[in-house]
């Protein structure tokens, strides 16, 4: 069975395979978020990158290339374009590595997620997906809108 990194890292279209790849396996769930406030729908999400070593984004858009490039210059992180937006239905593709935990720029990456929901400005039109590696598990988050996101985690411990 392909690991969940690899799987990550290669899947450019979207999520319609990432899901079924893993849908009916014991380490996949649903959140439901929708009845919570929006502060703790960020929270909730936060609390997956506690004890992170690493944490990479492969951000899918319906939106101008620049304008994400620029979004994300003005983080001060790298990219690679993985998939140019060409305005139609399918999205373009950039991968982000973050060495670190940075608060900010996630939290400012959802909040344009959720304000497109919410019909808020500013927005994005975006869908993030998080991978997440830590001693224990590599996580993948999938954020598909304001009433929830999917969880997918693969234990890098020895099984017994």
């Amino acid at each position: 069975m392909k690991k969940l990194y690899d799987y990550f890292v290669s899947c450019i279209s979207l999520d319609t395979h990432f899901t079924r790849f893993y849908h009916g396996n014991p380490n996949y769930v649903n959140c439901d978020i929708e009845s919570m406030s929006f502060d703790d729908k960020m929270n909730t999400i936060e609390t997956y990158f506690k004890n992170s070593n690493y944490i990479e984004i492969k951000l899918y858009y319906w939106e101008p290339d620049g304008l994400i490039q620029q979004y994300i210059r003005n983080f001060n992180y790298d990219f690679l374009l993985l998939k140019s937006y060409k305005g139609r239905t399918k999205p373009g593709a950039v991968l982000i590595s973050l060495r670190v935990m940075d608060v900010i720029f996630i939290r400012n990456l959802l909040f344009n997620h959720f304000n497109k929901d919410f019909s808020r400005n500013p927005y994005m039109e975006i869908r993030p997906y998080f991978l997440i590696q830590n001693q224990e598990n590599v996580i993948v988050l999938e954020v598909y809108d304001d009433r929830g996101f999917n969880v997918f985690v693969e234990s890098t411990l020895p099984s017994n």
